[in-house]
């Protein structure tokens, strides 16, 4: 019974080390940041993630939008779509028109509450439409998001937002990544359990 008792604190023990001090984050990154394809196009989905009830978007939220306005800015898209219910989407077009992506062209799908919804609804509004079209997430999202919108019927490229990968440099954070990590590799498994990817 005690030797029970002793192997949890040595489990947490190693797993804490295992986090804290090796790349295993970085490897599991790796693949859930594919395709990374960092392309240029002529529409650029934007996957809302949290926003807070005052409308300021939250952090991976945020993420997104400073990722998407450099991106408008640096490979000259003609319209950004925003997705995302519960005032997500319209808080980053907010903070897109603020950093100076012009209104006419920040377009929001403000129902979708989860990834596939994003992609369904997303779908519904611009399959027709023409040119090529980039997904923009956060890294650990894109492999989700990419074969959702995909499944949907949207022919889409990436364009991830740096995030867990440039988290998991500050040691204090790498448990939140860690976290963040099962949690999508949850997801990603109840996607292919669903068909939904």
């Amino acid at each position: 019974m005690l030797r029970r008792l002793l192997a949890i604190p040595a489990a947490i023990g190693v797993l804490w080390l295992v986090v804290t001090f090796t790349p295993v984050l970085a490897w599991w990154i790796a693949p859930l940041s594919r395709p990374w394809d960092d392309a240029a196009g002529d529409t650029l989905i934007v996957l809302g993630s949290e926003v807070h009830e005052d409308g300021m978007v939250g952090y991976r939220s945020y993420l997104r939008a400073l990722h998407a306005a450099r991106v408008y800015r640096e490979r000259g898209f003609k319209k950004v779509v925003v997705t995302g219910g519960n005032g997500i989407a319209q808080g980053i077009r907010t903070y897109l028109i603020g950093s100076g992506v012009p209104a006419e062209r920040v377009i929001t799908e403000d129902q979708a509450m989860s990834t596939r919804q994003n992609a369904l609804f997303t779908a519904r509004m611009i399959s027709l439409w023409p040119g090529r079209k980039v997904l923009l997430t956060s890294d650990i999202h894109t492999f989700r998001a990419w074969r959702t919108f995909r499944k949907a019927g949207l022919d889409v490229r990436t364009s991830p937002a740096p995030d867990a990968g440039k988290r998991i440099h500050t040691r204090l954070d790498r448990w939140n990544v860690f976290l963040d990590l099962c949690a999508e590799s949850t997801k990603i498994g109840w996607y292919w359990l669903h068909g939904w990817i």
